[in-house]
């Protein structure tokens, strides 16, 4: 992939991201990008992948990235209620990504939460069973605070917040 990013004409940042991306032996590069404030959200792209090659990654001003398709569920979370009640009704059910930027809230503080959703299935190929909601939180400036799950859609029913 880097003689083919050289030949396209790509810069060295594009390059040098590319490499960092694929450190872990899984190739990949930043394919869309776009600024929520002060945050970035960036697709990021796996070509050789058999299944899902698109995740989506939040970078904090400080610095921080954020994956969020891996582990949007805290391990509390996922012990919690909700969560389990769910598993246990579907034995097998995980999300699947990518998430969905859905929503966007700029608080009255300057703060900033991002809700992302994801899908809930027990297969690749079959139809979702719910939708995993979560948020993530950001400081005016744009500082990483953290994630919590939101609620669950359980396939048209409403979103059940975990309150």
């Amino acid at each position: 992939m880097t003689d083919a990013l050289y030949r396209a004409g790509a810069s060295n940042q594009v390059v040098m991201s590319m490499e960092a991306l694929s450190a872990g032996g899984d190739p990949a590069y930043v394919s869309a990008y776009r600024r929520e404030g002060s945050i970035g959200i960036a697709t990021v792209t796996h070509p050789f992948r058999a299944n899902t090659n698109d995740e989506t990654r939040l970078v904090g001003s400080d610095g921080a990235i954020i994956n969020v398709d891996s582990d949007p569920v805290t391990p509390a979370e996922e012990n919690g209620t909700l969560y389990s009640t769910l598993l246990n009704q579907h034995p097998g059910l995980e999300p699947f990504p990518p998430a969905k930027l859905v929503r966007v809230d700029q608080n009255e503080d300057g703060s900033t939460a991002l809700r992302f959703d994801t899908a809930m299935r027990d297969c690749h190929a079959c139809q979702s069973d719910g939708w995993l909601s979560v948020e993530y939180k950001f400081t005016a400036s744009g500082r990483f605070l953290g994630h919590h799950l939101v609620g669950i859609d359980q396939t048209n029913g409403g979103i059940f917040p975990t309150d």
